[in-house]
C-alpha cells in the first residue's frame, strides 16, 4: 500500500470579523496548482481519495476527483488544526507580516497545532 499525501493550493488571504471560522477558497494560483496535481497523479493508481471537509481541500481534490471520476470522502478528522480559527493567512503572507508569529508556526508552537506524536497517531 502507498500512501500519497497532498497539501492544498494556495488559498486567498482570509479574516472574518463576525468571529465565524475562516474556510478560504482556493486563490487562483492554488486552482494551477490543484490542476496540476491532478495531471500528475492521474499516472498513478488511486483507489480512494480523502478529503478534509476545509473549503481549500475540496477545491485541492475537485480537478482529481473530475480526473478519476470518483468521489473523494470527506472525513472530519483531516480538518487542519486552524479549522475555527477567524482568520487564514498563508504561511508566506504570516512570514512578510508577522515575522515572530512564522517562526512560532516553524518551530511548531502554533496555537491548536497540537504536538506531533498525536498527528502521527492520527495519521
Amino acid at each position: 500500500m502507498e500512501l500519497i499525501f497532498v497539501r492544498h493550493g494556495l488559498p486567498e488571504h482570509i479574516e472574518t470579523e463576525d468571529g465565524s471560522p475562516a474556510d478560504p477558497p482556493l486563490a487562483e494560483l492554488g486552482r494551477r496548482q490543484a490542476e496540476a496535481m491532478a495531471a500528475w497523479l492521474t499516472q498513478e493508481q488511486i483507489d480512494a481519495v480523502y478529503v478534509s471537509p476545509m473549503n481549500r481541500a475540496r477545491e485541492t481534490a475537485q480537478p482529481l476527483e473530475w480526473a478519476l471520476k470518483m468521489e473523494a470522502i470527506v472525513r472530519d478528522d483531516l480538518a487542519e488544526f486552524d479549522r475555527h480559527h477567524t482568520s487564514y493567512i498563508p504561511s508566506d503572507v504570516l512570514k512578510q507580516t508577522d515575522y515572530e508569529a512564522w517562526q512560532r508556526l516553524m518551530q511548531g508552537g502554533y496555537e491548536g497545532m497540537g504536538d506531533s506524536t498525536t498527528f502521527q497517531d492520527k495519521v
